[in-house]
């Protein structure tokens, strides 16, 4: 049988190879560093309920964003063509600028947008596009389509606005971040010229919707040079209206930025008002009052403004 010390030595060399690496080699007296196993940090996160709080909306992407985007008439290049080719045009028939607000204008578009006097541009309504269905092939949809106008859905305008600054959203009440509201929809207006005119002054017209009388609004036609049949010819591509002012259903007259005054009145109006007028001058001297008396004074003043304005009648 071995010895009790060769017995030990055995024992010892085994629970040696059972230690770590770094302990052999601090007992081979070289410095070392324990290693430790990184801890393992467990994040708590809260379980979602599947509701969205109210008041949290999805964000849009680029490109739904960039779709729902809406130019301004002077931002966007086409109607900036047409508010320039309305302001020259008015500057060649009459000699005069539309308005003063634009003669210095280093961008005229944005001066006419926010100009005091109403413009609108009448022009034919774009081509709808064509239906490809029955040209594809698809007899499903083609009969749709067919089985959509045998009930009788309502025809495309001939002219709609194709142009309005912020003075003429206002006639129908729009606020400038309605501009798409009526640019694009049925016009009220007439959308050819007839006459042999380049331009007319004192224009009256009914606007219903919204239901106001223009009576002293100017409209020309707009212009371009077209090949046809290869001929060059001037077609005309709209029809311009500029008015600053307009009357309501119940005769207040109206103008741009909020502008609300009394409707003028006929000579027999004025006359019967001046009438009316006198008789209540003389009631307040009948109750002993006199010209110095504030109800006096103004009381004459107001016959002498009605007399003034029947003068000038």
């Amino acid at each position: 049988m071995p010895s009790t010390y060769l017995l030990l030595q055995l024992f010892s060399a085994g629970a040696l190879l059972q230690q770590p690496a770094c302990h052999l080699v601090r007992s081979a007296g070289l410095a070392t560093t324990r290693h430790r196993a990184p801890a393992t940090v467990c994040l708590a996160t809260k379980k979602s309920s599947g509701k969205r709080k109210g008041g949290k909306r999805d964000k849009k992407s680029g490109f739904e964003w960039a779709s729902n985007f809406e130019l301004q008439p002077y931002e966007s290049s086409e109607k900036r063509a047409l508010a320039e080719t309305l302001c020259t045009a008015h500057q060649t028939r009459t000699g005069k600028p539309l308005h003063p607000s634009i003669i210095d204008a280093s961008d005229v578009p944005k001066a006419l947008w926010r100009a005091p006097i109403a413009c609108l541009i009448v022009a034919p309504a774009p081509a709808p596009v064509a239906a490809t269905a029955a040209e594809d092939g698809d007899a499903a949809t083609a009969k749709a389509d067919e089985t959509a106008e045998d009930v009788g859905t309502a025809p495309p305008p001939e002219f709609v606005y194709a142009y309005a600054n912020v003075a003429a959203l206002e006639v129908h009440g729009l606020q400038p971040s309605e501009c798409n509201d009526l640019i694009g929809q049925a016009a009220a207006l007439p959308g050819t010229w007839g006459s042999g005119k380049k331009y007319e002054g004192n224009y009256s017209k009914k606007l219903s919707p919204p239901g106001v009388m223009l009576a002293e609004a100017t409209r020309w036609p707009l212009e371009k040079m077209a090949v046809v049949g290869g001929k060059l010819s001037v077609q005309t591509v709209g029809i311009a209206y500029a008015f600053s002012n307009w009357e309501l259903e119940d005769g207040t007259i109206c103008e741009p930025g909020g502008v609300r005054r009394a409707r003028e009145l006929s000579m027999e109006e004025l006359a019967a008002a001046v009438v009316a007028q006198a008789a209540e001058v003389r009631r307040l001297k009948d109750t002993g009052l006199g010209n110095k008396d504030a109800e006096v004074v103004e009381a004459v003043s107001e016959l002498l403004r009605l007399k003034a304005l029947q003068a000038s009648a």
